[in-house]
């Protein structure tokens, strides 16, 4: 199986699985890409929440609220500062992704389990003229993810995501080496793999894979965002 090999296929609705050609490409190269699975008028309703989150203009006691350290020097706010929340879960608009039927069809099949949990949820954004990327790590480095195999990364893109406004990128079949596990080390060297998004494509991905994405560098308004 070629590592540059992409699967994209799926629509926006409920009754989406896992085939077995997917689940032998998510096994072999650590992530799988399945396009327009997420329905875009839901996406719209979590871009105001967000909105509105950082605006303080809803309860969000229960979440982590995180500022762009390099844009606060800019006297930027709202929106254009706050380039993470995390643990959304307990807020009703975001939580409607988290519960998303596809997306447990998908990650269901991956793991093979019909009962799973979304123990960490987070919303990524890049304002524009963003001077900070998130390169080459996995998230057993930075989080302590176990079991590694019962866990699956879930990405969906807001908007449209490119290399310009600093789209993610994956080492593909990176989840298979033990480096991994201990250090992001030694990958700069490898094949990356440049995943443009757009509205709603989604991307699973191992725990253990390395991945990361470049600043958004552009004027573009509004922000690049992941769920």
């Amino acid at each position: 199986m070629n590592l540059k090999n992409n699967i994209e296929n799926g629509s926006m609705q409920s009754d989406v699985y896992l085939t077995n050609q997917q689940r032998e490409f998510y096994k072999y190269n650590g992530y799988l890409l399945i396009r327009n699975l997420v329905d875009t008028g839901l996406l719209d309703d979590c871009m105001q929440r967000f909105r509105d989150i950082c605006n303080d203009k809803v309860d969000s006691r229960y979440m982590l609220k995180m500022e762009n350290i390099f844009l606060k020097t800019k006297h930027r706010r709202g929106e254009f500062l706050i380039n993470k929340i995390q643990d959304f879960n307990y807020d009703d608009v975001l939580f409607q992704y988290a519960s998303y039927k596809a997306i447990l069809n998908i990650v269901e099949g991956i793991l093979g389990a019909t009962n799973v949990t979304c123990f960490h949820s987070m919303v990524v954004s890049k304002p524009p003229n963003t001077e900070v990327d998130s390169s080459n790590y996995s998230d057993i480095f930075v989080c302590p993810i176990r079991p590694i195999n019962s866990t699956v990364g879930v990405w969906t893109a807001m908007e449209k995501s490119n290399q310009k406004n600093g789209c993610l990128y994956v080492v593909p079949g990176s989840h298979k080496t033990p480096n991994s596990f201990n250090s992001v080390e030694g990958f700069e060297n490898l094949y990356t793999l440049k995943l443009a998004l757009e509205k709603g494509d989604t991307v699973f991905f191992h725990p253990s894979l390395v991945h990361g994405s470049r600043p958004n560098l552009t004027d573009v308004i509004p922000n690049t965002r992941e769920v």
